[in-house]
């Protein structure tokens, strides 16, 4: 939720997400729930139910969120509903992602980035709190996102420049080579490192990965806490 990157590698699509948080919000590991009729796999946040990295597994349809819009925004005493929550209402919705946004009500949601990928085309959606936005990208390129909230304008452009350097020096990454650029620390600065480390408390607690193929997908789930994978494998996805 605080770290994401997308890459077309020879594998198929693949994206990656750190989810930076306090050590005592650790959620499960990703299970299968029923939403609206549908199959959506996700980790479940402890505290609010929601979730921050869902797939529809007979869709292809892979929706990340990340904290904040483009620039940090002052917080609010309260919200109507959780951006966890919210992930979950579009991701399982009988139309598509951007088509709901356009009409998915967010008065009183805390702003939000959201990544989607869908029907073989990828964007950004985001809520900075007054309006919304939706941004078309080209699949053919990669790119990364680092959440608002924790990291300043310097830190994500350094963030961006890491991940420019290891594209070319991995042409052709694979899945796993994404895993280890998200556990990477090329700083020694522990709170710009990819594995974020604040406090002792509030630091990166897991990686969360989604490879979507021709006809599979793929999700991966890294809890680093107790450094325990777990991959899960869905046939038969419909672009």
């Amino acid at each position: 939720m605080c770290t994401v990157s997308y890459v077309k590698t020879a594998a198929g699509v693949v994206i990656t997400s750190n989810r930076d948080e306090h050590v005592l919000r650790s959620a499960e590991f990703p299970q299968t729930h029923m939403l609206n009729g549908k199959p959506i796999t996700f980790p479940k946040d402890p505290l609010a139910g929601g979730t921050w990295f869902a797939i529809a597994n007979q869709i292809g349809r892979v929706v990340v969120l990340l904290n904040g819009a483009e620039t940090k925004h002052q917080r609010a005493s309260s919200y109507r509903k959780s951006r966890g929550l919210v992930l979950l209402d579009l991701i399982s919705a009988d139309e598509a992602v951007c088509a709901n946004w356009q009409r998915y009500e967010l008065h009183q949601i805390e702003p939000f980035t959201l990544v989607v990928y869908e029907n073989n085309a990828l964007y950004q959606l985001r809520w900075d709190g007054n309006a919304k936005s939706i941004l078309t990208l080209d699949t053919s390129n990669s790119y990364i996102w680092s959440s608002a909230t924790l990291y300043s304008p310097d830190v994500r452009a350094q963030r961006q420049s890491w991940f420019t350097q290891f594209l070319k020096q991995n042409t052709l990454p694979t899945a796993e080579d994404l895993i280890q650029f998200h556990r990477s620390s090329p700083t020694s600065d522990k709170q710009a490192n990819f594995m974020m480390e604040r406090t002792p408390e509030l630091k990166t607690i897991s990686i969360t990965q989604a490879v979507i193929r021709a006809n599979q997908l793929q999700l991966n789930h890294c809890d680093l806490l107790f450094e325990q994978t777990e991959t899960y494998t869905f046939d038969a996805v419909q672009s």
